[in-house]
């Protein structure tokens, strides 16, 4: 048996021969194509059987990339590289094996010093490049560079793909042409590039602010530079790319001096990027961003920056954020505009519901901001003032006037910012389920889990789940909730949020509770929880015990705190203590208490 093996890029020169060899009846011939990468992902568990999932499909995805597909590139890649490491392929310098630097360089020799010229400056534009613009980079016609491409084909280095576009056969090839790192002749490409890109009709803006930011050290303009990084983001945040359009203002930031105005609002649009994709360091840049503009005298953009710093409610559950709500009073002594003021007031009112203040003060705060909102005749503001109203005003006893605030919430938010109407959405389904309303809480949630999936943000997907995981308790449906509880935590980690695990326990404790499991849930309290935290929740705490027939024990506890202590709690807190209580006096027969806690719970539907 005799195999031999041709290159596509040969069969033009053994025409003949390969049409005589196929007629015979002993001759099979076999068209082989780059390895799928499902293939690739298969060698990949074969060869290093310790990779989880993920890190099999990142190798497979990494190597296809990079190969494209050439079994003896994957190969030998496959064997040689570390594939616990991070990094995987991403660095061009990593040496490469020796067979596939001389597999490389031998299609690379039969370049000319026009080719070399040609296909580097190619390189550098990137693994796909359209002819017509490398033709005007290099400064050479289109029948230079179609000559170029003709030989790139013929010795396997390049494959045309129609409409005037090229592509190099895999990453490997592009990456020995491209110039060294840091080098002044890579630099001097890249300026090349973007001066010509930005001549093109309706050019990249991600593409074009790369090459300006990389041809700044061979004299590429810096202030074109800003321009197109600006627009990247812009163009990142219609994509939904919020991240990448986070990283483009920082890299237009790094550009600006530090007393350029544009500074402040690049800072805003940054954490404005960063809240929307998961990046808690959104934080800090806002804070820094109210910081600056006050110093500048800049009243308006410090106000734009201190409302962007919320997510939709508070900062975190049952935690003060003291700096946000510094920043908050410190716009509010210099903002006069009712529209602003009614804004900065709403969120003030929504930072401060765990400071201890009483609910009358955190409903007469929300309130004002309501009314300066219906002055001013902004409904945006008023939609802001109303979201963050349903926390700031939240007791147990006023679900028909939320109720009414979040039928007129829905209506202003409806044919605006999904992100708005995702928060009038999310808090009618806690109103209505808290009114018994089930078929509009299932509707709601629906609505919720719809606009999150639209907007990819993270924070929305996360409170979605939160959403369809009391749903899915509320029907009794344990398995699906455990599945959405512990999806929802893993979003609220991957997002930064700072309260992740109060919802998620809460909901846990409940499926726990459901399934008679009250021994776990005691136990994990006491593990997990601070002394403080135990202290609010001992009501919660008796109930249990007292569900498990403990009632001596249930009793002590309740002895321990009393009704004083049920009440003592941040303003959220106290109509579920109430609760609790009313079920313990019950039971321990404490009928001056239940009076009191009927006092506080008034109003309240069966």
């Amino acid at each position: 048996t005799v195999a031999g093996v041709i290159r596509s890029s040969d069969v033009a020169h053994l025409t003949t021969l390969i049409a005589d060899v196929s007629r015979r009846d002993d001759v099979v011939r076999l068209d082989l194509r780059g390895l799928p990468v499902g293939d690739i992902a298969t060698l990949v568990s074969e060869v290093q059987p310790t990779l989880g999932d993920d890190e099999v499909q990142r190798a497979a995805d990494e190597l296809e990339a990079r190969t494209g597909g050439n079994a003896l590139f994957v190969a030998s890649l496959l064997h040689t590289t570390d594939w616990t490491d991070a990094d995987g392929l991403g660095d061009r310098d990593r040496e490469l094996p020796a067979e596939l630097s001389a597999a490389i360089a031998e299609r690379l020799a039969g370049l000319d010093e026009t080719g070399v010229a040609v296909l580097t400056a190619a390189s550098v534009i990137g693994q796909r490049f359209p002819a017509r613009l490398l033709a005007d980079v290099v400064g050479r016609s289109p029948v230079d560079i179609s000559s170029t491409v003709k030989r790139g084909r013929r010795d396997g280095l390049l494959e045309d793909l129609g409409g005037g576009d090229v592509a190099f056969v895999h990453d490997l090839v592009r990456g020995a042409l491209m110039p060294p790192d840091g080098s002044y002749e890579l630099a001097a490409l890249h300026r090349a590039i973007a001066e010509q890109l930005e001549r093109q009709p309706d050019p990249d803006a991600t593409a074009t602010a790369s090459h300006f930011l990389a041809g700044i050290a061979a004299g590429a303009d810096v202030e074109k530079a800003v321009m197109w990084s600006v627009r990247a983001a812009h163009q990142s945040m219609r994509q939904l790319a919020y991240l990448q359009a986070a990283h483009h203002h920082h890299e237009a930031l790094q550009l600006l001096a530090p007393d350029d105005r544009r500074r402040y609002e690049l800072m805003i649009q940054r954490g404005r990027a960063q809240l929307l994709g998961g990046d808690p360091a959104y934080r800090t840049v806002l804070l820094d961003a109210v910081r600056l503009c006050l110093d500048a005298d800049e009243p308006t953009l410090a106000a734009e920056a201190a409302l962007s710093n919320n997510r939709g409610l508070y900062s975190a559950a049952g935690e003060v954020d003291h700096e946000r709500i510094a920043a908050l009073e410190r716009v509010l002594e210099t903002e006069q505009d009712p529209s602003t003021r009614s804004q900065l007031t709403a969120t003030l009112a929504v930072e401060s519901v765990f400071t201890g203040a009483s609910l009358d003060h955190l409903a007469d705060l929300s309130q004002e901001a309501v009314d300066l909102a219906r002055r001013s005749g902004d409904d945006v503001a008023l939609a802001h003032a109303l979201t963050l109203r349903q926390d700031a005003n939240y007791r147990i006893d006023n679900i028909a006037e939320r109720l009414v605030e979040t039928d007129e919430l829905l209506e202003l938010t409806a044919n605006g910012d999904p992100r708005a109407f995702f928060w009038a959405v999310a808090h009618r389904a806690t109103t209505a389920g808290e009114a018994g309303r089930w078929r509009e809480v299932e509707r709601m949630i629906g609505e919720a889990d719809a606009i999150a999936s639209a907007t990819r943000a993270p924070v929305l997907e996360w409170y979605a789940a939160v959403l369809r995981g009391a749903w899915a308790i509320q029907q009794g449906d344990l398995g699906e909730a455990q599945h959405v509880i512990d999806r929802g935590y893993e979003l609220g980690l991957e997002t930064g949020q700072p309260d992740a695990l109060i919802p998620t326990s809460g909901q846990q404790c409940e499926v726990l509770r459901r399934r008679g499991r009250y021994e776990t849930i005691l136990a994990l309290a006491d593990e997990n929880l601070s002394e403080d935290l135990l202290r609010r929740s001992a009501p919660m705490r008796a109930v249990l015990l007292l569900e498990q027939g403990r009632n001596d024990e249930a009793h002590q506890l309740w002895e321990s705190v009393g009704l004083g202590g049920a009440l003592d709690v941040p303003a959220a807190q106290v109509g579920h203590n109430l609760l609790h209580a009313r079920r313990l006096c019950e039971a321990f027969g404490d009928g001056d208490a239940i009076d009191v806690i009927e006092g506080h719970l008034a109003g309240v539907p069966p």
